[in-house]
């Protein structure tokens, strides 16, 4: 049936295939009650003519089933009503793996603000490539130290200089909600410790004050080119 009936009750009106089926087994169970109660109570007619059998349902029955369906349903439609529509989940087949997100859920950790101020490079749009790890920094007075996690990728652009193909090495130091630093040097996989001699003696507008002052610093790597930076190693 496709008309609507504004007099149905909500949990059919709004199409919940599991409502309609609680209402009709509820419809059922009593209709079967009162037609059983009969029988026993009035007893059950055979007409000699056709052998049918006829029950003999009183009124009183009658009444009392149809007020018990009226209340059922009165009862389904206001659980209908407090309880939410699933609007999201209603594409979703209850095979699926694919786990619900959960309001308690922690949103994820923002990117950090990489302010590349000093060194003549710009970096600032890198995107953080997880192919490219490291760890294990440790920044002294005049230099630093890490590990590499993993290797640069293949298809990072790097500057080909006298010692051959180089991506940057970058430091930052903490102001406010941000990191500021910037390009001190080249480096690739094969060197896992930089002096921090240019950033001391101002290369590329460098304030060393800053950096010697500062309670936070930071270190990470980039492709040439400014596109992918490895993460960012806190000491």
């Amino acid at each position: 049936m496709n008309d609507y009936d504004p007099d149905w009750p909500e949990p059919c009106a709004r199409h919940r295939p599991a409502n309609c089926a609680h209402i009709a087994f509820g419809a059922a169970l009593c209709y079967a009650f009162v037609v059983a109660a009969s029988c026993l109570w009035q007893g059950c007619a055979t007409d000699p003519a056709t052998s049918e059998v006829e029950i003999r349902v009183p009124a009183a029955a009658v009444d009392f089933a149809t007020n018990a369906i009226r209340e059922y349903l009165e009862s389904r439609a206001a659980t209908a009503e407090r309880e939410p529509a699933d609007v999201e989940g209603a594409g979703r087949s209850s095979g699926s793996t694919e786990a619900a997100p959960s309001s308690g859920d922690a949103a994820p950790a923002a990117a950090p603000v990489l302010d590349f101020r000093f060194g003549g490079f710009k970096g600032g749009k890198a995107v953080e490539d997880a192919r490219c790890r490291l760890s294990g920094l440790k920044i002294g007075a005049d230099s630093l130290s890490f590990k590499w996690e993993t290797g640069i990728p293949g298809d990072w652009k790097r500057e080909t200089l006298e010692k051959g193909p180089m991506i940057v090495a970058a430091v930052f130091y903490r102001e406010g909600d941000k990191w500021v630093g910037g390009k001190f040097d080249w480096i690739d996989e094969h060197r896992s410790s930089r002096s921090l001699e240019n950033v001391h003696d101002g290369y590329g507008g460098w304030d060393a004050s800053a950096w010697k002052a500062a309670k936070k610093r930071a270190f990470c790597v980039v492709s040439a080119d400014g596109k992918y930076r490895s993460n960012l190693l806190e000491d």
